[in-house]
């Protein structure tokens, strides 16, 4: 999930049976699958440097994060512009505000009570709970507790854990998870099943905090015209597409 992405659970590419590789990806071709880094690596020859999520603050970066649930990044921004407005992208200004009004500024992005509720529990966290300490907490600490806020799930922690506190997660989302399937990745039915699978991997490749952040840029800027280009081959050099040099 990333400005300019599909909403969670929405069906951008068709994907494979879980755990079985792709019709036409590297696995089905016998070839070996290329490493994390490998993938950074071909998708910067091919789209060049990575953008930088648009933000000025690390709580607009998590109001983005809870907005863009289930809507595109276009609603967001006009949710977002709303809150610069009324000073509320302040946790504090955010938190002297009644649920109504917080509703309606954010009412572009859909959702607008449970996502009202969701910010508030941020803002509280962020400066009267345990948030304050959070950049003490180790990875999974923090994405634990991410997760027992209100309307924070696996997605939403992992973007807010690499890109505000700088945490090494790589971002399983439906881009992700179908390019990991057409290189010859196994992939669960979801973002969790996935992770569950292949963190390992890629933890054991060591890519830093920024590295995850330009891959995930990468793979989301890649991700909606993949099926216009022939799939994810024409990006990566793989078959089906044919990379560009």
């Amino acid at each position: 999930m990333a400005p300019g992405t599909a909403a969670p659970g929405t069906t951008v590419i068709g994907t494979a049976a879980p755990g079985a590789p792709a019709p036409g990806s590297t696995a089905e071709a016998g070839g070996p699958r290329p490493s994390f880094r490998d993938l950074l690596a071909a998708l910067r020859r091919e789209l060049g440097e990575a953008s930088h999520w648009p933000a000025q603050s690390g709580f607009e970066i998590m109001t983005g994060a809870v907005l863009v649930q289930h809507t595109s990044w276009r609603s967001v921004q006009r949710s977002l512009e709303h809150l610069r407005r009324a000073g509320a992208l302040d946790p504090a200004v955010l938190l002297s505000m009644d649920e109504a009004t917080l509703a309606g500024l954010i009412r572009p992005s859909g959702f607008m009570t449970g996502k009202a509720r969701s910010l508030r529990a941020l803002a509280a966290w962020l400066t009267s709970g345990p948030g304050r300490s959070a950049t003490t907490l180790d990875d999974d600490a923090l994405r634990a507790r991410l997760l027992a806020l209100p309307g924070v799930g696996p997605e939403t922690a992992d973007v807010i854990s690499l890109y505000v506190y700088h945490r090494p997660r790589f971002i399983w989302d439906a881009y992700a998870r179908r390019m990991l399937s057409v290189v010859g990745y196994p992939v669960g039915r979801d973002y969790e099943g996935t992770r569950r699978l292949l963190e390992p991997v890629v933890a054991g490749e060591g890519l830093s905090a920024a590295e995850h952040q330009e891959l995930h840029w990468l793979v989301v800027t890649a991700g909606p015209s993949a099926r216009a280009r022939e799939g994810w081959g024409a990006y990566l050099g793989r078959p089906g597409g044919s990379h560009r040099r």
